[in-house]
């Protein structure tokens, strides 16, 4: 699966009062495709496995831990489907629940 995501460093950061290194931190997370394709794996296939029924961050996170063997940070990952849905490779869909999403298939 090839992304071609268009990350911007310029996004937006870490809240205004927190400390250089948490925007330093956020940048990377928005320019980091490793962790961009593992999130939109973990969605697709979350996706799949719970029957074409949009996804939860809780979802993403118990799917993304199960493909990469090791533990991940929940808001991390949430960040990362942030800037998914921003360049297009994710939707997000209404629920009475809590917010959800689904995959956008791409060429």
């Amino acid at each position: 699966m090839q992304l071609e995501l268009s990350l911007e460093p310029n996004g937006p950061d870490a809240r205004t009062f927190d400390p250089p290194s948490s925007h330093k931190a956020v940048r990377q997370v928005r320019t980091d495709k490793g962790l961009a394709k593992l999130a939109y794996q973990a969605i697709r296939d979350a996706y799949a496995v719970n029957g074409n029924q949009p996804v939860s961050d809780d979802d993403l996170l118990e799917r993304a831990e199960r493909i990469s063997g090791v533990r991940q940070q929940r808001n991390v990952l949430a960040k990362v489907r942030g800037v998914l849905e921003e360049n297009g490779y994710v939707q997000r869909v209404p629920s009475t629940d809590r917010v959800r999403y689904v995959p956008i298939e791409r060429d």
